[in-house]
């Protein structure tokens, strides 16, 4: 073999050294804690497999350890942070912990007999990467011009922070990542989205609320728990709620005969997937609560699994979607990578049989994600064999766009309608005996039309006014009672419901009863927020608040 050819075998071996040295300290994690999952995203391996080649090409030897040294550090912070709080390190955890440096460090050397152990499992991959890369110093071919696709790849996440509309929220850490991935997002977040603020003046985002006291309780032994998340729902629009149209006659069908199926108009807690979603599944209230977001102690997943529950996420959203969920506490979770064809072909009906897969018996709590009441509306239903079942509004020819939308959006409903009823009969009649409580609430609502406004993301009311549906089967009476004293709940008081039949009653000291906030499209607050009070009556007023 040349030397030229020896040259080339070596970088390429110290590039496959790099990139298993990347991704043993997870599988090494998976191996000591089974409960650990994670899952693997293509894109993110082909930028790690490429930064693994770049750094095996590059020349000088202190850039190299300054690149995987900074990794090192990226990857120690995540998986200790997971290892003491359960949960991946946020751009904001990271500002937290900084600002409350004494606290934190207290902490960390408290528990640093059972940090350890991990610690190690993160440098002993790092030492043996490092130790294959200088031993094949002097054979492996060298470049200058590696340095550009190093600043490239180095590049990505920061510019993703500063150019992304939602930039922030689109680096926060996600439960079920590779740590490295968490890490270079959080990073960038920290670095280049919430310093620079801070060295403006901007003072990081502080909050002086009380933590949850969250309290065990009997729940049944045998019982099955779904939340189904619509998305983009608007209760204006649906006839369950007064539309004039019949959007929703399946949903009524079931109301009419459902001994337990409960309507009522409810508010979300934010007007964006991003913000909304997070605040849910973390039963938190209060904006910008960073404590509880760092520390998700009220995370459904994480009580369901508290409580021996089997827990299952079926969503036709990507993976990355679930900023926030806590889908690492997921038994089994399925998004639409898994199945992009399939979804293509079969739509939201495909949900259906993925549900069907899921064992049965025991405890278990699922999350159904739905996607296809987002723009554009048409395609909701658009693989259907018989399209024309959900074309009752048809757009005439030289409709407006903006009646063009609304009858766009109507018609999607109508699937919408059929999907979500076949969900719900599909959860009762597999319950038979076993106690079985269905949730179905939305992300966010949608605008069309509404003070000139159309989409959703614009902090107004409106945005917020979304569906909350119940039903089941063998419900306990006096949880029963609990929800249909609800006149018009928030997102945030069905969730703490869904925490109690997980067996947790959660006390939140902040709460008054009769406010609530609605978040922009940042879950921490700062896109802005509302301010909601209720009445008596069960109107609500609204105000912009800091």
């Amino acid at each position: 073999m040349s030397l030229f050819r020896k040259a080339w075998f070596a970088s390429l071996m110290a590039a496959a050294a790099c990139f298993v040295g990347f991704l043993l300290p997870d599988w090494f994690l998976v191996f000591l804690k089974p409960e650990y999952h994670i899952r693997l995203e293509y894109d993110f391996l082909a930028w790690l497999a490429g930064m693994a080649v770049t750094l095996a090409f590059i020349p000088n030897r202190p850039v190299f350890i300054a690149v995987t040294g900074f990794f090192f550090i990226l990857q120690s912070t995540q998986l200790l942070h997971i290892e003491f709080f359960e949960s991946p390190l946020s751009p904001y955890g990271i500002a937290w912990g900084l600002a409350e440096h004494k606290d934190t460090a207290e902490g960390f050397l408290s528990a640093w007999k059972e940090l350890v152990p991990v610690w190690l499992l993160i440098l002993v991959p790092y030492l043996a990467m490092g130790l294959v890369f200088f031993r094949l110093n002097q054979k492996r071919q060298k470049s200058w011009m590696a340095y550009f696709p190093l600043l490239i790849l180095l590049a990505v996440f920061p510019c993703r922070t500063i150019n992304e509309g939602m930039g922030i929220n689109n680096m926060m850490a996600v439960s079920g990542r590779l740590s490295l991935y968490n890490g270079v997002r959080s990073a960038s977040g920290y670095l280049f989205a919430i310093l620079p603020g801070m060295l403006k003046g901007t003072d990081f985002p502080k909050n002086d609320y009380a933590l949850y006291d969250i309290k065990e309780i009997q729940t049944e032994p045998e019982l099955t728990v779904v939340l189904i998340m619509g998305e983009s729902l608007n209760a204006r629009h649906m006839s369950l709620f007064g539309y004039e149209r019949p959007t929703t006659p399946e949903l009524e069908s079931l109301q009419k005969t459902g001994q337990y199926f409960i309507a009522r108009p409810a508010i979300a807690g934010g007007v964006a997937t991003l913000s909304s979603i997070p605040l849910f599944m973390n039963v938190l209230r209060e904006p910008g609560f960073h404590q509880m977001l760092s520390n998700p102690q009220a995370n459904l997943f994480r009580l369901a699994k508290k409580h021996g529950f089997k827990t299952y996420i079926v969503s036709a959203q990507a993976n990355s979607s679930l900023n926030g969920v806590g889908s690492g506490w997921a038994d089994k979770t399925l998004t639409k990578e898994d199945y992009t064809e399939e979804l293509e072909e079969k739509g939201e009906t495909l949900l259906l049989d993925k549900i069907k897969t899921i064992p049965t018996g025991g405890r278990r709590f699922i999350m159904v994600h739905q996607r296809n009441m987002h723009s554009p509306y048409e395609n909701a239903y658009r693989n259907e064999p018989d399209k024309t079942r959900y074309e009752h509004f048809p757009v005439p020819e030289g409709a407006s766009k903006y009646e063009a939308k609304i009858n766009n959006y109507d018609n999607a409903m109508r699937y919408n309608d059929m999907v979500q009823a076949k969900i719900l009969r599909a959860f009762k009649n597999e319950a038979e005996t076993i106690p079985t409580y269905i949730f179905l609430v939305a992300d966010h609502g949608e605008l069309l039309g509404e003070r000139g406004k159309w989409g959703h993301g614009h902090l107004l009311p409106e945005t917020a006014d979304t569906p909350a549906i119940f039903d089941g089967v063998n419900v306990d009476e006096s949880f029963f009672e609990k929800i249909k004293a609800l006149t018009r709940p928030t997102n945030y008081e069905i969730a703490k419901l869904i925490a109690e039949k997980l067996g947790f009653k959660i006390e939140n000291p902040n709460e008054d009863g009769r406010t609530f906030f609605i978040n922009g499209n940042e879950i921490y607050g700062g896109a802005g927020k509302l301010k909601v009070t209720r009445h008596e009556d069960a109107v609500a007023t609204y105000e912009e608040v800091n």
